[in-house]
């Protein structure tokens, strides 16, 4: 219990190191050197007294070891027979505090992976000992394999936690990723991970963290980073079209990464800002006086745009559609996909009149709502 007690106090004085761009000492509670390996491999794992036999003496393995074993040998079959029998599945396996999915993840067992996500007793988010996740674990594993065969298969495991509401959870785990590989300049890695997320999750913690650790390691990264930048955005233009309201509020405090970030074309970055400001409008959000002074930053017109908003009489349609999407408890599309209406008003519900807008390049003066 001393290692354990020992590594989660140095996580906590870690974790507000956001601009170390390795992973933090806690990964290893017997101060090895610090790689991913340490997170992913950590020493004294299975040797351990934690599930490894039974109360009573007799030497009969406990069910941790076995589901240990299962996912290890990559033997489906017997998982799927455990968990017929064995609801909790996302139990911890060892010190680390590993579940089985966390491990299967490790080891690249795609199938594995599979059966447990589908599996209705297993946690896609449960966290390890360090605050991982196993998306996290993911992350890593894919950034690590990069130059391996098994990398395609890293990459449909982190997709396949995508589609099970797996989040990250780790700002250490998304800084090693994005810094390390903004360090060797590995923009295909960038570019996927921005493509996975656009296309896998509705999280707003995704995009944060993303945007966040992107804008942070901008000075050791040599190149134009304006598309990374741009293709983020539309993770959040994502969600604020399709997500609920407490959303909404977490990508309009990302807007200051938007801003502070380096753009080497302005028209890029007033573009983006103005897209997103557009589409936040939509949703009926009011903007306040700290918000209005942050967009003045790039655009004086946009600006005040918004602030004439506050005082302009909006449509009767507009506040029917800003009192539906208010009602959405998690996805507005599943809203409208549960309500007897045209299909162009649930279009007018998920902003696509904005995208019209937003492709015509209408003038500001000619945008109310």
């Amino acid at each position: 219990m001393e290692n354990i007690s020992r590594t989660v106090s140095v996580c906590e004085t870690t974790n507000n190191n956001e601009d170390n761009d390795e992973l933090p000492s806690s990964i290893s509670a017997d101060n090895s050197p610090i790689s991913s390996e340490n997170i992913l491999f950590p020493t004294h794992t299975h040797n351990i007294d934690i599930g490894t036999r039974n109360d009573n003496g007799n030497g009969a393995p406990k069910i941790s070891d076995i589901i240990e074993e299962a996912v290890i040998t990559d033997d489906t079959t017997r998982l799927k027979e455990i968990l017929k029998s064995t609801p909790n599945v996302s139990k911890a396996l060892n010190k680390q505090r590993e579940s089985a999915l966390i491990l299967a993840v490790k080891l690249t067992k795609y199938d594995i992976v599979k059966v447990l996500l589908e599996s209705h007793f297993c946690d896609a988010n449960k966290l390890n000992v360090n605050n991982f996740s196993p998306l996290d674990v993911a992350l890593i594993t894919t950034f690590d394999n990069r130059l391996e065969p098994r990398h395609s298969v890293c990459w449909k495991i982190v997709s396949l936690l995508l589609e099970h509401g797996a989040k990250p959870s780790s700002r250490d785990a998304m800084m090693y990723v994005v810094r390390t590989a903004f360090k060797y300049i590995d923009d295909q890695f960038i570019n996927q991970l921005i493509e996975i997320f656009l296309n896998g999750t509705l999280a707003p913690i995704a995009h944060e963290l993303l945007l966040v650790k992107l804008h942070r390691s901008q000075p050791i990264y040599d190149g134009n980073t304006d598309h990374f930048l741009m293709k983020i955005s539309w993770l959040a233009l994502k969600i604020i079209k399709q997500t609920d309201m407490a959303s909404l509020c977490d990508i309009i405090n990302s807007f200051v990464y938007y801003v502070d970030s380096h753009w080497t074309s302005r028209d890029c970055q007033v573009r983006t800002l103005r897209n997103l400001v557009l589409y936040a409008s939509a949703t009926g959000r009011s903007w306040k006086k700290h918000e209005i002074l942050l967009v003045n930053r790039v655009s004086e017109s946009l600006a005040n745009w918004c602030q004439n908003l506050q005082v302009h009489v909006p449509s009767l349609q507009h506040l029917c559609r800003v009192t539906i999407r208010q009602s959405a408890k998690r996805s507005v599309n599943d809203l409208t996909e549960n309500l007897s209406l045209p299909n162009s008003l649930k279009q007018y519900l998920l902003l696509c009149d904005v995208d019209k807008i937003i492709e015509l390049n209408n003038s500001l003066n000619n945008i109310n709502f």
